[in-house]
C-alpha cells in the first residue's frame, strides 16, 4: 500500500472509533505550502457537525487514535481550524526513491492500453488566458488515469504547434 492509502486507512479507523459513520471517506491532498508536510486532510471539519464537536478537538483525537508508525508518518499536527498535516517518515520517502532507481529506464512504463495510441492534451490555465469548461473537465478526466498511461512524450503535434 502507498503512504496515502495507509494514512487514509488509519484516519478511517480512528474516525469510526470516534463515532463517525461507516461511510466516512477521508480525502488527502497535497498542502499548498510544502512546509506543512506531504499530506493534509480536512476530515475533522467534515466530522464536526455529525459528531457535534469542535473540529480542532476531533483532529487532536484522530491523531491520538492513529497508528502513525503503521501509516508511515513521522509527525501529524493540527493546523488552523482543524486541518491535520502529515509528514512522512524519511524511510518511506527513501524507499520510494529506491524503487524508482531500481526500475531505471522502466520507471513509469505500463502495459495499460496494450499499445494503443493515446492523445494527451496538456491544459494550462493562467491569468492571461481563458479556459473553457469543457477543456477543464476533459483535463480533469484525463488526470485521473494519467499515471497509468505512457505516451510518446516529447513528440510534437503538427496540428497544435504554433
Amino acid at each position: 500500500m502507498s503512504a496515502p492509502e495507509l494514512i487514509r486507512d488509519e484516519l478511517t479507523r480512528a474516525a469510526r472509533e470516534l463515532g463517525a459513520p461507516d461511510s466516512v471517506a477521508p480525502v488527502l491532498e497535497r498542502p499548498r505550502d510544502p512546509a506543512f508536510g506531504e499530506w493534509t486532510t480536512n476530515l475533522a471539519m467534515t466530522l464536526a457537525k455529525p459528531l457535534r464537536r469542535k473540529p480542532q478537538e476531533i483532529a487532536t483525537d484522530l491523531i491520538g487514535r492513529m497508528d502513525l508508525h503503521r501509516a508511515t508518518v513521522s509527525e501529524a499536527y493540527v493546523a488552523g481550524p482543524g486541518f491535520i498535516n502529515f509528514r512522512l517518515d524519511s524511510g518511506t520517502v527513501a524507499g520510494g526513491l529506491r524503487d524508482i532507481l531500481a526500475a531505471d529506464a522502466q520507471y513509469g512504463h505500463s502495459n495499460v492500453g496494450q499499445g494503443r495510441a493515446v492523445n494527451i492534451e496538456f491544459v494550462s490555465a493562467t491569468g492571461y488566458s481563458e479556459i473553457a469548461t469543457r477543456q477543464r473537465s476533459d483535463a480533469t478526466f484525463l488526470l485521473g488515469g494519467l499515471p497509468a498511461l505512457r505516451s510518446n512524450y516529447g513528440q510534437r503535434n503538427p496540428y497544435s504547434d504554433r
